[in-house]
């Protein structure tokens, strides 16, 4: 474990040395002002693809704030507070989720934008406040027991309870044509498993209603090229999670579309190889527990009839174009003995790494995307 974290801590303190702090986690964000050049670039890239006839869905990850969008609680002697990705000279506090969504759908103009989902102990002081509905967005897990009734951090996610955040999206009309993603982020015990142990149902059980109750509200305008009916989308890192709320996902939309068709499921890919030290794994842990996209679990996933969605990232995965290639590969030969499948989508993040990285990594992929996520910067 000591020989874990030496080695963690020397190539941390050398990598921030050779790329500097910003970049060390996620480089290539585009900032606000260059985002139509950058958009129209990366649409161009992957224009060339005989099966891409129209733009691919832009999608703005963590509500197309990179800086703002809340990350974590922040404590100091006198309060706690929710931070965004404040860096030491680029310090930004969080701001209201539904206040980054309307600037990413009326100012940015982009398709989609993706939140995290977190459920808070069930003896929490957040949970007896929003009772059946408690559910909020914050990236990482904080430590719940900093975020007491009174302080600021409380406040604020009293306010951006996930709840709050889709009733704001449907009252403002945005459902009608753009996407939202929810990333459902797993308890690290139950990452794994089947959820067959009662302790990890807690959080899709508490999830079901809300989601059943959203995926249900159908748009009313004809579809759109962001994917019709469908505005309410999970993702998740935990394929054993999808699979939990998939099977118990029953129910019809009012004009009588089943509502586990009437969303998607989508799996996270994690990462792949050990990379530099061999700290990739422990680079891919550092905010929450992701799974390494192996052999068996590439496998496991392309014959999973309740994941329909890809999403990757070039810097995760050793060989992205050769991994997901395989994957796709695999699933075609799935749907052949498997009439309940539905084809992948797949999507990939551009904000991870550079811009030539990004095309070198996805030059041989085979597979058309379907959409692309971007982190969006507005620092001074």
């Amino acid at each position: 474990m000591e020989e874990h974290i030496s080695r963690w801590f020397c190539a941390c303190i050398l990598l921030a040395l050779l790329t500097g702090c910003a970049n060390l986690v996620s480089p290539a964000r585009i900032h606000e002002r260059d985002l139509a050049s950058r958009l129209f670039d990366i649409q161009q890239f992957h224009a060339g693809h005989p099966e891409v006839h129209a733009p691919l869905e832009v999608v703005g990850h963590g509500a197309g704030a990179f800086r703002q969008y809340p990350m974590n609680v922040f404590e100091s002697e006198s309060t706690v507070q929710v931070r965004g990705n404040h860096w030491p000279l680029k310090a930004a506090y969080a701001l209201p989720v539904e206040q980054l969504i309307d600037k990413s759908f009326r100012f940015y103009q982009i398709d989609a934008v993706e939140i995290d989902v977190q459920v808070p102990p069930e003896n929490h002081p957040l949970c007896r406040a929003l009772g059946d509905t408690c559910a909020v967005v914050m990236h990482d897990t904080p430590d719940w027991d900093a975020i007491a009734p009174g302080s600021p951090a409380y406040q604020y996610l009293l306010e951006n309870s996930l709840v709050n955040i889709l009733d704001f999206v449907v009252q403002q009309g945005f459902h009608e044509k753009h996407i939202i993603y929810l990333d459902l982020k797993s308890p690290r015990k139950c990452q794994l498993t089947d959820y067959a142990n009662d302790s990890c149902k807690r959080y899709p059980d508490l999830l079901l209603p809300i989601l059943k109750k959203y995926v249900a509200i159908e748009r009313h305008k004809a579809p759109t090229a962001t994917g019709g009916a469908s505005w309410l989308r999970l993702v998740s890192f935990s394929p054993g999670l999808l699979r939990y709320l998939h099977q118990r996902f029953e129910g019809h939309t009012p004009s009588g579309k089943a509502l586990r068709d009437a969303t998607s499921f989508g799996f996270i890919a994690g990462y792949s190889g050990k990379g530099f030290l061999g700290l990739k794994p422990l680079l891919a842990q550092a905010k929450g527990p992701v799974p390494e996209l192996s052999t068996a679990m590439s496998e496991t996933i392309a014959a999973a009839p309740y994941i329909d969605r890809i999403w990757f990232s070039v810097r995760g995965l050793e060989s992205p174009a050769e991994e997901i290639n395989r994957l796709a590969s695999l699933r075609t030969v799935a749907l052949k003995n498997n009439s309940a499948l539905k084809p992948f989508a797949f999507s990939v993040a551009t904000y991870d790494v550079s811009w030539q990285d990004y095309q070198s990594g996805l030059s041989a992929l085979k597979p058309a995307l379907t959409s692309f996520m971007i982190d969006v910067d507005t620092s001074p």
